[in-house]
């Protein structure tokens, strides 16, 4: 702590860290989605949260897909429920239902791949801590490719494994820099 007058947390797991460990001075988080689940500390540092405005998410994949009725979403209900809830309004006045695709880990991914009991016309990602990791979106991707169903990620990394829709977030990462 002597040596430096401030931390910057780039992503929840620095920001966890740094918070466990009590530090002392000034902190700025960036790429983290709802920092205040993190901080229990009641103030929370300053920073650039992951938090993606769901309305504009639902209303854009609407504008590009029109044909999709039934937008599956990956999550796991412990961390984004919330967000589930409230997206779910909003796909409703664009005459879409979202379909929970919910694990608690992630190998639970798999089952929706299994048979035929993919019932959605797209399938989108969400920050979710449990199903997001490299090998994932990679399998996931190919899954619907497969079948015929685009994925909608929220970065860079979507778009170049093959998804068909991407929110490229450069705001925040511009924001954090």
């Amino acid at each position: 702590p002597e040596l430096f007058k401030a931390v910057v947390a780039v992503g929840p797991g620095a920001l966890r860290y740094v918070t466990l460990h009590h530090w002392p001075g000034p902190v700025v988080y960036g790429m983290v989605l709802d920092p205040e689940r993190i901080v229990h500390t009641g103030a929370v540092p300053c920073g650039v949260s992951l938090n993606l405005p769901y309305q504009q998410e639902i209303v854009a994949i609407h504008r590009v897909f029109p044909d999709v009725r039934r937008l599956g979403v990956l999550f796991n209900p412990a961390n984004n429920e919330a967000w589930f809830e409230k997206a779910r309004e909003t796909a409703g006045t664009c005459g879409m239902v979202l379909t929970a695709l919910t694990v608690q880990e992630q190998s639970d991914i798999s089952h929706f791949f299994e048979d035929d009991d993919l019932h959605v016309d797209a399938v989108m990602f969400i920050p979710d801590r449990t199903v997001i990791s490299k090998a994932v979106i990679q399998f996931v991707i190919k899954k619907t490719i497969l079948r015929g169903i685009p994925v909608i990620g929220y970065n860079r990394f979507f778009h170049d494994s093959g998804a068909a829709l991407s929110f490229v977030i450069q705001k925040f990462g511009n924001s954090i820099s």
